[in-house]
């Protein structure tokens, strides 16, 4: 789904969701991330595997002194519809 504020075939906000599964061995868990505004995307290089400076003040706009801690052994799968 391309990082558009609305879908071109429908003219409505796309719905944005991720199912998380965080493979941590001390406590694995499923994580479903909800519905997200269109602010709530942000578009990223291929490369990248941290977030930089400007990405990790956007992620913690909403939280005062946030800290991001990586799930390494996260994988994700976007759900559509």
């Amino acid at each position: 789904m391309p990082n558009h504020p609305t879908d071109e075939r429908t003219g409505r906000r796309p719905v944005w969701r991720v199912l998380i599964l965080d493979r941590d061995r001390e406590d694995p868990k499923w994580i479903l991330a909800p519905d997200a505004a269109p602010g709530d995307v942000r578009p990223a290089r291929h490369n990248e595997v941290e977030p930089d400076d400007v990405t990790a003040a956007w992620a913690s706009r909403n939280g005062r002194n946030a800290v991001l801690l990586p799930m390494r052994g996260a994988l994700a799968w976007r759900i559509d519809g």
